[in-house]
C-alpha cells in the first residue's frame, strides 16, 4: 500500500491503476479477516480451524481458495 501511495504521488503509477490496486488490497484484507474470525470462533469452541487459504467455499466443496 505504501508503495502504491508513493508511486502515485511521484507520478510513476496512474491514479486509476492505484484505485484498482487499493480495491484489490481491500478485498484481500476482508478475506483474511473473515478467515481469522472463523479460526477464532473455532478455537473458542475447542475445534480445529482450517489453515489460512484452506477454508471451503461451501459446506460440501473440498476445493480450497489457495494452493498450498
Amino acid at each position: 500500500m505504501a508503495r502504491i501511495a508513493v508511486a502515485t504521488a511521484q507520478g510513476d503509477m496512474e491514479l486509476r491503476n492505484a484505485v484498482v490496486a487499493v480495491k484489490a488490497c481491500e478485498q484481500i484484507n476482508a478475506s483474511l479477516y473473515s478467515e481469522a474470525k472463523i479460526a477464532a470462533l473455532a478455537f473458542a469452541q475447542n475445534k480445529d480451524a482450517p489453515k489460512l487459504g484452506q477454508l471451503t467455499l461451501r459446506g460440501d466443496v473440498q476445493e480450497t481458495i489457495a494452493s498450498p
